[in-house]
């Protein structure tokens, strides 16, 4: 959960809103031992009263929203930058990924036009979360 503060933090804080530029923390390592467990989160959602569950939601949504910006940044940046090696194209990259083209494409797109447009993320972040359905 501090992890994907840290996230929603950084793409607000690409997006100009922050005032002081901050250097980027190293890339986490990926690990499985804090992956979580389905019986996990199944207990967890059921333990959830209606207020929190609802509020869970819109947290997740903002959550979900700022990883689909980033993660279309990043997919821009490495076709831009032709870091798709060993595959040879970048096609042939995202089926590795299991992301179909048209999914990526979709979120470099939403990445490239908010930047361009200069869209402060706190007016994306507060419209209608179902722009990000994919």
């Amino acid at each position: 959960m501090v992890e994907d503060n840290r996230t929603a933090q950084s793409v607000a804080n690409s997006m100009g809103e922050a005032s002081v530029a901050t250097a980027s923390p190293p890339l986490p390592a990926v690990s499985r031992v804090n992956a979580p467990t389905i019986a996990g989160v199944t207990t967890r959602v059921q333990s959830y009263t209606q207020e929190q569950v609802v509020r869970r939601a819109r947290v997740l949504t903002n959550e979900v929203n700022a990883r689909y910006f980033e993660l279309g940044g990043t997919l821009q940046r490495i076709r831009a930058e032709k870091w798709y090696s060993p595959h040879k194209t970048f096609n042939a990259y995202l089926s590795d990924l299991g992301l179909p083209y048209r999914r990526a494409n979709y979120f470099m797109t939403i990445f490239a036009v908010m930047t361009r447009e200069g869209i402060e993320w706190s007016r994306f972040a507060s419209s209608d979360g179902r722009k990000w359905c994919a």
